[in-house]
């Protein structure tokens, strides 16, 4: 089955990754363009198990420790408004966490599946961060 898929995707790995999804379509085109390697439902099941569990993407972790300090009046509470701003730019796909480790560090965190958004999505938390925190 490995060589009429690097035919069609180039390397059997970007099938498999497409198999993740849409396995249906994947094993269709195997059967259609070569009927020798037709299989039965319990090889395909077997296979499409052990590759969905290889294949998988995890979650990227990202974090970014800053320091947050306000020296206005009512400055603890300037850092809370600060801190839920971050958090509510917080995506479906992309949840924004901030914690604090020991004022005046605290931690942005979120877990992606898509690395450039995550990136961007924490690189907006800290500038709001700062920009709320500028404007107190």
């Amino acid at each position: 089955m490995g060589w009429p898929l690097y035919e069609t995707h180039g390397h059997a790995f970007n099938a498999f990754k497409s198999m993740v999804t849409d396995p249906e379509s994947i094993f269709t085109e195997i059967s259609r363009d070569h009927p020798e390697y037709k299989m039965d439902d319990s090889v395909k099941h077997a296979l499409l198990k052990d590759i969905s569990r290889r294949m998988t993407p995890q979650p990227l972790k990202i974090r970014a420790d800053v320091e947050l300090t306000c020296f206005e009046g009512d400055g603890v509470e300037n850092i809370k408004n600060a801190m839920r701003r971050a958090e509510s730019l917080s995506t479906e796909s992309c949840k924004i966490k901030v914690s604090l480790v020991a004022s005046p560090l605290y931690v942005i965190t979120t877990q992606t599946l898509e690395k450039d958004e995550g990136l961007n999505l924490v690189e907006t938390a800290i500038q709001s961060v700062q920009v709320r925190a500028a404007f107190f």
